[in-house]
């Protein structure tokens, strides 16, 4: 699985990257699974969602 590595104040954050399109990718019940699945960054045409985990 593609993963996204950022560096934020002198940490260095690696997160899966989940990828998803069409109308369901716009469904805020994606979120939840999201957060459970660890991914960093979330993004559709009427989300974009970054959560850092640390």
């Amino acid at each position: 699985m593609p993963t996204l590595e950022v560096e934020f104040l002198g940490y260095r954050l690696k997160s899966p990257i989940f990828v998803a399109s069409g109308p369901a990718s716009h469904d805020v019940k994606q979120i939840p699974i999201a957060e459970q699945m660890g991914l960093g960054v979330l993004c559709s045409r009427r989300l974009f969602l970054i959560s850092l985990i640390i």
